[in-house]
């Protein structure tokens, strides 16, 4: 039957819709979440104060050869030749006014880890990171900053307060081990000069050479105590604290620079990194925003090239992150103010090479007041998902996309009681892993920093709730949490200033410790009532569910007196697990009791003054004034049993005279003798073993 020409003319029509939309849906290259209906889409729309900007910014939908890749490339590879070329190609089509040669800065004081600063082994519930005042400002919250390196090291910056003999000083200090223990690094000082908030970075030039490793601060000095005027200025540093440098990169037009906010595209590069800094130029009275400035470096900081983002609005506390794509890109969340009691949340999309285009994305359209956002997007290739944290009417909340910045869904609450004393928030995020994405908020009154971990849509109160058990927090200075890539899985690792901004306490989410009192049958003596020596000690944490695999180990040594050990474990999460100890030659015990990692970092737990915290009683009973309990010696091939096996090992050694720190060894005095095999005869004989709850 033939069709109508209505009908033909539908249908072409109809198809040519279906064309156009598959070839935008194609056109977006990024990774697609799903994301539940349960979540609000953001509109996309300007609000009534606003109208749509116009710039010629195309973003990741150009497909235009990109002249940084191609030197980046270049520099990657060693061709210098090329790469000069290319270098003096994109010099040669910046214009002079965007061009900044920094200038020395004279005053500066370099220091170094003999020069102060403070670092303690972690404490129970806060460990103290940095010892003394913080600069306090409300004006300027940046006051301290933390990031991981390519070194896999941690790093933390604090603008301390002035004092009788500096005027500003910045502290840096690193930690080697996860978080656990801190020490002063390095830093800089000015005798006459005012610090006013800062922003870090940690870049390798050579993955390969730690040494190659420097920490890079931006950060604002005046010379008058309400930072007026400020310039903008960086300090860059090798970690072993040689190579400092320091300079001034511009000063401001009339007013002063400040929200500083750190940009770099390190994570895909090394030798080839860029990076830089995205601030606001204010009045001095920081009523008025005269632009957003971004400034970039692409040789470490020998030259600069900037640009202003005029958006016509006043766009306060900018917070920046570098997005890969066919043209890389830098996106700005900033807080778009138009009334003391109304505000949005806009994200400002501009060119990786500084350039006065951007793009607008309308994220938020109610009308209340966003403030303080933090954006984070994961460093993957293409880029998948991203978040910003804001505060909502004093409520802490996330917005995020799924598709790369395609598309927004707003205002998840990130505090579960749904509490309205909110006063900062920040986020940070992994490339990889189930649950990639740490956020933390601060209440008003600084008496709680709540962590959250989780995957965008589901985040979940994994590991510690509240940060600051034992310290109420700054009001004034915003704390800072990193979600650091371990080798098996993730941590979150958080810094805050303390109340009035004394000292900065750091914590970690997915960091615990176990306190374990245990000893060890063999190193007992009765007559002491202590262990003939100090001795190692394995600890596991098992699965309490089918295939009950290890999922986190630890060592420490036992101390001889107290019979304490305090294992640390960083793999394990919120959840609840059997622990398992035991030395070079003893029996492997189980806990008959669950451990509970929930809220608080250090549990406890006591093998020694009942035999039925052990699993099955599988302990000994060595004294009875006082009673104690302790761990079956004599398993030197560590197989689950004392057997013929153990005595042969042990009986070998005695005929070898064996001596020093050896497995056969079950009494500690460095000799393998008659004692020793009498203690695992007399287990063997019992048919001791390892008694699991599995």
């Amino acid at each position: 039957m033939k069709q109508s020409k209505k009908n033909l003319s539908f249908n072409k029509t109809l198809i040519f819709i279906v064309i156009c939309l598959t070839l935008i849906t194609s056109s977006d290259k990024t990774f697609s979440q799903t994301v539940n209906s349960e979540f609000k889409k953001s509109s996309g729309k300007p609000s009534q104060h606003e109208s749509f900007k116009h710039t010629n910014y195309s973003g990741e939908n150009n497909q235009h050869d990109d002249p940084d890749k191609e030197l980046k490339s270049a520099i990657e590879s060693g061709d210098n030749s090329k790469a000069d070329k290319l270098r003096n190609e994109i010099n040669s089509n910046i214009k002079e006014e965007n061009k900044f040669v920094p200038k020395d800065n004279n005053e500066i004081v370099f220091l170094n880890n003999n020069s102060g600063g403070q670092g303690t082994d972690w404490l129970e519930y806060g460990k103290l990171l940095h010892s003394g005042k913080v600069k306090d400002s409300s004006d300027f919250y940046r006051q301290i900053d933390m990031k991981t390196g390519d070194d896999g090291f941690m790093y933390a910056s604090v603008n301390c307060n002035a004092d009788s003999v500096y005027k500003g000083r910045v502290n840096i200090y690193r930690s080697t081990d996860n978080g656990k223990k801190w020490n002063f690094l390095s830093g800089f000082a000015y005798p006459f000069s005012f610090i006013g908030n800062i922003s870090m970075l940690v870049e390798s030039k050579n993955n390969l050479n730690p040494d190659s490793t420097r920490v890079i601060i931006f950060y604002t000095k005046s010379n008058l105590s309400n930072n007026f005027y400020s310039t903008l200025n960086f300090f860059s540093s090798r970690v072993n604290g040689s190579s400092n440098s320091s300079k001034e990169i511009t000063s401001p037009h009339g007013g002063k620079f400040t929200f500083l906010s750190a940009v770099t595209d390190g994570a895909f590069y090394s030798s080839a990194t860029y990076f830089g800094v995205v601030c606001a130029e204010t009045d001095n009275n920081l009523s008025h925003v005269i632009s957003l400035r971004f400034f970039r470096t692409i040789d470490w900081g020998e030259t600069w090239t900037g640009t202003s983002l005029n958006t016509g609005y006043e766009d306060f506390y900018p917070s920046a992150m570098y997005k890969t794509g066919s043209i890389d890109s830098v996106y700005i969340a900033i807080e778009r103010r138009f009334s003391p009691t109304y505000s949005a949340l806009r994200v400002i999309a501009t060119k990786w090479n500084p350039s006065p285009d951007f793009n607008t994305y309308y994220i938020t359209g109610d009308a209340a007041r966003y403030e303080k956002p933090c954006i984070t997007i994961k460093q993957n290739n293409p880029v998948d998902s991203m978040m910003i944290t804001t505060t909502k009417n004093n409520k802490a909340v996330y917005h995020f996309s799924p598709n790369g910045g395609g598309s927004w869904y707003v205002d998840s609450e990130l505090d579960y009681y749904h509490g309205t004393n909110k006063i900062f928030t920040y986020c940070s995020s992994t490339p990889n892993g189930t649950y990639p994405f740490s956020a933390i908020f601060l209440s008003s009154d600084g008496d709680s920093i709540q962590s959250k971990d989780g995957a965008l849509g589901g985040f979940i109160s994994n590991g510690k709730l509240q940060v600051n058990v034992n310290n109420t927090a700054s009001v004034t200075t915003a704390p800072v949490c990193v979600a650091v890539p371990l080798q098996n899985a993730r941590m979150s690792c958080v810094i805050y200033a303390g109340d009035l901004n004394n000292n900065v306490y750091i914590n970690q989410e997915g960091y615990w410790q176990i306190k374990v009192k245990a000893a060890i049958e063999g190193l007992y003596n009765p007559l002491t009532n202590k262990l003939n020596r100090s001795d190692t000690l394995r600890a596991y944490l098992y699965s309490v569910v089918s295939p009950n695999t290890i999922i986190d180990s630890s060592r420490a040594v036992i101390d001889s007196t107290d019979f304490t050990a305090l294992f640390d474990f960083n793999i394990a999460e919120v959840s609840s697990y059997y622990l398992m100890v035991r030395s070079r030659n003893s029996i492997a015990t189980f806990s008959s009791d669950m451990i509970h990692l929930i809220n608080f970092p250090l549990v406890e737990y006591d093998f020694i003054n009942n035999q039925g915290s052990s699993w099955d009683y599988n302990v000994k009973n060595v004294d009875t004034s006082p009673e104690m309990y302790a761990l079956f010696s004599g398993d030197v091939n560590q197989d689950g049993t004392i057997d013929t096996q153990d005595l042969l090992l042990i009986n070998n050694d005695i005929n070898n005279f064996a001596t020093g720190y050896i497995q056969t060894d079950l009494t500690g005095d460095n000799i393998t003798d008659a004692s020793d095999i009498l203690i695992a005869y007399n287990n063997s004989v019992k048919f001791v073993s390892v008694k699991d709850p599995y």
